[in-house]
């Protein structure tokens, strides 16, 4: 049982993943029933009138990740300005969760590299691979995969996980995750050490970029990053 009863819900990830399963020939709205086997009207209805809420109110899905981190991602109807997906770290000892990114018209990415989304799914394995597969595809839409090498492992990865959680037609699972990681493929983002920082970015609207302009810098933002990244060994 996860946190939030909401992400055992199908319709749920497959709200979370429809910008990225259109392909070259296809618009997400026709990939769909064929991927999920739920009707592209269900799901306008559930994002509509469920998941979505106005900015103000939008409640954020958290996901328990290790050592008292958890993941959030909130759906805010931000009027004028269209829809937003928010995607916040969060500890216990926080007084109020950190936003790392979002994805809307205006879209703030990456907010993850693929290598976390890794190394969170190897460390959540101990609790199951229900957990640790839901964990890492709640965060793999904030992620940028930079590199060829960096796709073919994420599609290799991103299919095995898909297995676990059963929200997908198994004869549909490959091109699922081969959609998805040509969607993230951006090699023009390069990740990087800073003495000081920690893994830093250059996208020009990521907020792990120190000299983004897309929001202030915060010290405290990479600060708090790199308490969630060294448990895991990042």
């Amino acid at each position: 049982m996860l946190k939030d009863a909401e992400l055992e819900t199908p319709e749920l990830w497959v709200a979370h993943y429809y910008l990225l399963l259109a392909d070259d020939e296809n618009e997400s709205s026709d990939l769909v029933e064929p991927l999920f086997g739920i009707s592209e009207d269900r799901i306008e209805e559930y994002y509509l009138g469920h998941l979505v809420q106005p900015e103000a109110t939008a409640r954020t899905l958290w996901l328990p990740l290790l050592d008292g981190f958890s993941a959030g991602v909130q759906y805010a109807d931000c009027g004028d300005d269209g829809h937003e997906v928010r995607y916040f770290l969060h500890h216990a000892s926080w007084s109020e969760p950190e936003l790392l990114g979002f994805d809307s018209a205006h879209f703030a990415l990456p907010a993850f590299r693929w290598d976390e989304v890794t190394l969170v799914h190897a460390a959540l394995r101990e609790q199951g691979t229900a957990q640790a597969s839901a964990a890492a595809l709640f965060l793999f839409p904030a992620t940028y995969l930079t590199s060829s090498e960096e796709q073919a492992e994420a599609e290799s990865r991103l299919a095995e996980w898909w297995k676990t959680l059963s929200v997908i037609r198994p004869r549909a699972i490959d091109t699922l995750a081969k959609n998805v990681a040509a969607y993230r493929f951006s090699p023009e983002v390069r990740w990087s050490v800073d003495a000081k920082l920690g893994w830093i970015n250059d996208g020009m609207y990521s907020f792990r970029n120190p000299r983004t302009e897309m929001c202030a810098f915060s010290e405290r933002r990479f600060e708090r990053v790199r308490s969630f990244l060294a448990p895991l060994g990042a």
